[in-house]
């Protein structure tokens, strides 16, 4: 995420603290996102692909993948997310690494993937 907000930044001519009054953040922490030395908190990676205009993560090829970047991409903790598709967060934790559901619960979750799609 770093290399992308360094990169849209100086593409656009802004200086650090201009990123950080758009974004809501203190410069500092702009400055360490850029340097790797800190990962934004979920709750920021909305705001941060609203500043880039494009999102920074690889296109997801597996269902875990997917579930994965599209939580990111809401901004929402896992425990958040686990509350909107009505699932228990050990049971979405496990489908993140791998073990996907069937049933009516997947069909809510393609649900959310495909509401996330047309915004």
């Amino acid at each position: 995420m770093g290399d992308h907000l360094r990169k849209a930044r100086l593409d656009r001519g802004l200086l650090q603290k201009d990123v950080a009054q758009q974004i809501g953040v203190a410069e500092t922490t702009v400055h360490n996102w850029e340097r790797s030395r800190t990962a934004p908190s979920i709750r920021l990676v909305p705001a941060l692909i609203k500043f880039l205009g494009y999102v920074p993560y690889p296109e997801p090829c597996s269902f875990s993948e997917r579930l994965i970047r599209c939580r990111r991409e809401l901004g929402l903790s896992r425990r958040r997310f686990a509350s909107i598709v009505r699932v228990d967060e050990s049971t979405l934790a496990r489908w993140e690494r791998g073990h996907p559901p069937s049933g009516i619960v997947r069909e809510r979750i393609d649900n959310v993937f495909m509401a996330r799609q047309k915004k």
